[in-house]
């Protein structure tokens, strides 16, 4: 009996042809040709080809390049191994699963290149040429640490990240775009927004240009919130004190839409104190006869207050010092009718110095 069934190429190449059974069922050839990549190469390949192009490709005695591959449908290689000695999983896939009840394991030698490789080194996880540790438990989930963070999972789902500096950096995230020119924007946490010596931490959004944008925690004093201008000024900003600034470094402000603001009725006594933190449309009642006073005025703040008789009208006031008046500088007298008002606008023009001015009366 023949051992060896011998196919030698005459004009065209030697091939054998798979068929199924079905009535449009294609054809799977089994080719043999001088070199899996080229004609005019080095050894022989076996080829299975369909349709679709490449199935799968082994060559024999290459001294370079694929000796082994399985393609996808278009045609690239889903598994390959090379003359180099490198199995390439998944290059030209979507993604990559691995199905296993034993788990996957690492040998013990160390890459001669470490950037990017995963490997084990003494029985312990290296990634990047850093060793790292992997753990799990019942009250802490998930562990990954190495010189730079720490991420916590809790029982069950994921439900918390933490990072945390384990060495003299600032822990941070870094953003980049997609494009080519794209410069990264960091996330930093830091002691403190405003000076690393100060108390509370803070979160830092910081590109090229500085700081974009700050948030802090447990802050009692200076800034807890701010937005930078392109020179690292805050364009807005909101402090412990509870001041919400917009523009204060800017050029101008432009504000769409009306700019509304609450009206202040305040309790009537002796000494009504007008807040001008609180609101800048003032509105009381007068019961008797009143003295008028002001806190927390800004030079440049306008300020309006409307003054009620109640049923028995007749009630005076006295204003508060270093007022201006209109028409003269005379001070105006209040509408003496029961339950008619007066209307009067102030500007401060420097601190407790204001013009002020009769906006309408007996209304």
């Amino acid at each position: 009996m023949s051992q060896d069934i011998l196919i030698t190429p005459g004009s065209g190449e030697p091939q054998i042809l798979f068929r199924g059974s079905g009535t449009t069922d294609t054809a799977v050839e089994l080719n043999v040709l001088s070199s899996y990549q080229s004609a005019t190469g080095s050894g022989t390949a076996l080829l299975f080809e369909g349709e679709e192009g490449l199935l799968f490709g082994v060559t024999d005695n290459l001294s370079s390049g694929t000796i082994f591959s399985v393609a996808d449908i278009s045609g690239l290689p889903a598994l390959e191994y090379n003359a180099s000695g490198e199995l390439k999983i998944g290059e030209y896939a979507s993604s990559t699963v691995l199905y296993t009840d034993n788990g996957v394991y690492l040998s013990g030698d160390i890459p001669a290149i470490t950037t990017g490789a995963l490997y084990s080194s003494g029985g312990a996880l290296h990634y990047n040429g850093s060793p790292v540790s992997v753990s799990y438990s019942a009250g802490s989930g998930l562990v990954l640490t190495n010189e730079e963070f720490n991420i916590y999972g809790g029982t069950g789902n994921f439900q918390q990240l933490d990072i945390t500096s384990a060495n003299t950096f600032t822990p941070k995230i870094v953003f980049t775009g997609s494009g080519v020119t794209d410069t990264p924007v960091t996330l930093k946490v830091l002691s403190s927004h405003a000076s690393a010596s100060s108390s509370g931490t803070a979160l830092s959004f910081e590109g090229t240009e500085g700081q974009l944008f700050g948030l802090t925690d447990n802050l009692s004093s200076g800034v807890i919130f701010s937005v930078n201008d392109i020179t690292g000024l805050p364009a807005i900003a909101y402090n412990a004190s509870g001041e919400l600034k917009l523009g204060e470094y800017a050029k101008n402000v432009t504000l769409y839409g009306g700019v509304k603001t609450t009206i202040n009725e305040e309790v009537d006594g002796a000494t009504i104190t007008f807040d001008m933190d609180e609101s800048n449309v003032h509105m009381a009642t007068l019961a008797g006869d009143r003295t008028l006073a002001v806190t927390n005025v800004d030079a440049g703040q306008r300020f309006m207050i409307r003054l009620t008789q109640d049923v028995t009208g007749s009630r005076t006031v006295t204003w508060w010092n270093n007022i201006s008046w209109s028409d003269g500088g005379t001070e105006p007298t209040l509408t003496t009718t029961g339950g008619q008002t007066d209307l009067f606008g102030f500007l401060c023009t420097s601190g407790n110095y204001y013009d002020g001015f009769v906006c309408g009366q007996d209304i």
